[in-house]
């Protein structure tokens, strides 16, 4: 929880930084990938716990993963985004997809490969990068066409 809680305000500053054009409130959106983050990681963990003996593939339980901080993330940062940008729900779409497929990819290659301290970092560092790429290609495609139409509350505080 604390890793997780702690990546997303490095995070959420880039994605303001994209987004400033939009959203104006640089505190309330890194909080709300904060908490988004965080209560995905609790459901997850509670998951896990209920769930241990659960029999399925590796690759489903990070789709899965992948998918209820997806839905937990987005959820949290659409009702910031909601308010400035029309057909903002694909955000939490993007998130959706864009984590998924990020786990997916890059948890395998962090779970089957350290060894010591050293190991684990370089192999975390490059889950990371793994993760929010995909993430980034995948959110920035979903939403090349949503922020070409701004809501009319947006259309309003620029008049």
């Amino acid at each position: 929880i604390l890793i997780a809680g702690f990546l997303s305000f490095p995070f959420g500053n880039l994605q303001w930084f994209v987004l400033q054009k939009y959203i104006v409130d640089l505190k309330r959106w890194i909080w709300a990938g904060f908490i988004g983050l965080v209560v995905g990681v609790v459901i997850i963990e509670g998951g896990n716990y209920l769930f241990s003996d659960w029999k399925t593939s590796e690759i489903m339980l990070n789709l899965i993963t992948g998918a209820i901080i997806g839905i937990t993330l987005g959820t949290a940062q659409w009702f910031i985004l909601r308010q400035h940008v029309k057909f903002s729900s694909l955000w939490v779409l993007a998130n959706i997809l864009g984590l998924s497929l990020g786990t997916a990819w890059g948890w395998p290659y962090f779970s089957n490969n350290p060894t010591d301290d050293i190991g684990i970092l370089y192999y975390f560092v490059v889950f990371v990068f793994r993760l929010m790429i995909t993430h980034s290609v995948i959110t920035g495609i979903l939403l090349i066409w949503p922020f070409n139409y701004p809501s009319k509350n947006l259309q309003k505080t620029a008049a």
